[in-house]
């Protein structure tokens, strides 16, 4: 397959392969564009188009739309990976807040005695003032 584009000024239109690149990973391939580029994006058939505009108004060339297809590789082998991960990363997260969100037998219960307890003005004290007091 031929990967063509046409540039029109300062604006270039290519089209991307949906059965190929998912379209999670296209959207966040533009989202890292669009510092320095206009992105327009439309759907055909089994593709979609991209336009991109150079926001300083110069023109582009087959080195833009390289860099795109570069990072659109990168995108989608991201988006591998965390699909490929994603069972172990819940079961990393679910073990580290087991013990955080069940009780078990063997944790410490506080009970709310009367030695146990304490008035707010036995605890909080006016910094200030006893530097006062002191001097």
């Amino acid at each position: 397959m031929e990967h063509t584009f046409k540039v029109t000024g300062s604006t270039v239109q290519f089209s991307v392969d949906t059965k190929v690149y998912p379209r999670i990973a296209i959207l966040k391939t533009a989202y890292i564009f669009i510092e320095k580029y206009y992105i327009f994006l439309s759907m055909d058939s089994s593709s979609l188009l991209v336009d991109m505009k150079r926001k300083d108004k110069s023109s582009v060339d087959e080195q833009d739309v390289g860099n795109f297809y570069n990072e659109l590789l990168n995108q989608l082998l991201r988006v591998q990976i965390y699909q490929n991960t994603k069972n172990i990363r819940e079961l990393i997260m679910a073990r580290a807040l087991h013990h955080t969100c069940l009780e078990t037998e063997d944790s410490p219960t506080i009970e709310s005695t009367e030695e146990n307890y304490f008035h707010i003005d036995d605890i909080a004290e006016d910094w200030f003032a006893q530097q006062q007091e002191e001097v």
